[in-house]
């Protein structure tokens, strides 16, 4: 459906120096995208107008009327249209959103919900007080960065090109009212925040606290392991009927190396992959299958009689 308007504006002003004009030059046509009535897609043809500017100072002599509550100049969708797609992609992202975007009957590309948000102004950092600070991976094992949290809002405030100390205290020379600092225990990261905030308080975020714990425990278990055998061995005869046997094993087991427990983990990661993907292929019917078969292998020790 293509609908044909006409701006009815007695005057505009000149977007430069702001003088209302009445004298018209020429019209001319704007094609514009709008949001979809019902399984009709809408297209606005808008005719508006070019006029004269009759400020002698003004640098511009010819201008076209602006419409800001229909459309931004040069533009080719309407405004409601641009935050369709935005709000769509801050929600979905590009590839998520154009699958969205098209059960509503929209022939819009990744790219196109992607430049949206591109455009759209960066929000304001309010003033802070607590921030979390830790790397992320622009290349994996390749290119790091630094990410900065917002730990009152739970929210990212800032991304760094790099993960060097000189980088990190020149931001943070910049937002000289933070108080309390969260970082992992980096040399790097302990030297930045030295430099840019030295009265802030700097403090082990949890994550790292914990995942050093799992990894110590995990070395100091992994040399006892003959030791929580003959634990294990001796708990299932406790808890067998009498009469039962149990066999023993007096055989010392080979700890694994850090390279082997790697690609054990890496090994589980791939049959979780593939699993992943064979209910991908099956699909909904398939995934809910499967779900089923496996509560039903877990539930059938448990019998109940009524």
């Amino acid at each position: 459906m293509t609908l044909h308007l006409t701006s009815t504006q007695v005057s505009a002003a000149c977007p430069l120096c702001q003088q209302l004009s009445h004298r018209v030059h020429s019209c001319y046509e704007r094609t514009l995208r709008d949001l979809n009535w019902a399984e009709c897609a809408i297209t606005l043809v808008v005719t508006v107008r070019k006029l004269f500017c009759d400020n002698l100072e003004c640098q511009r002599r010819i201008f076209s009327e602006r419409i800001p509550q229909l459309v931004v100049p040069w533009a080719r969708r309407t405004n409601r249209m641009t935050q369709h797609l935005q709000d769509t992609g801050l929600a979905l992202g590009g590839s998520a959103g154009v699958r969205l975007l098209q059960k509503q009957d929209y022939t819009f590309s990744r790219d196109t919900v992607l430049r949206c948000l591109m455009r759209l102004p960066l929000p304001s950092i309010p003033l802070l007080k607590q921030v979390g600070v830790d790397d992320f991976a622009f290349t994996k094992r390749r290119r790091y960065g630094t990410i900065l949290v917002d730990l009152e809002r739970h929210r990212p405030i800032s991304l760094l090109k790099d993960r060097e100390a000189d980088t990190l205290a020149q931001w943070l020379e910049q937002h000289s009212r933070i108080e309390v600092l969260s970082r992992e225990r980096s040399a790097t990261y302990r030297s930045g925040m030295n430099q840019g905030a030295p009265d802030a308080i700097q403090v082990a975020d949890r994550f790292h606290l914990l995942q050093n714990l799992r990894e110590g425990l995990e070395q100091a278990l992994s040399h006892q392991d003959s030791i929580l055998k003959i634990v294990d061995t001796a708990q299932r005869l406790a808890d067998a009927p009498e009469g039962t046997v149990i066999a023993r094993t007096s055989e010392t087991p080979v700890q694994p190396t850090a390279q082997q427990r790697a690609g054990q983990r890496r090994q589980n990661r791939l049959k979780t992959y593939q699993k992943v993907w064979q209910l991908h292929q099956k699909g909904p019917a398939g995934a809910f299958e499967q779900k089923v078969t496996v509560s039903a292998e877990t539930l059938s020790p448990y019998s109940f009689q009524l």
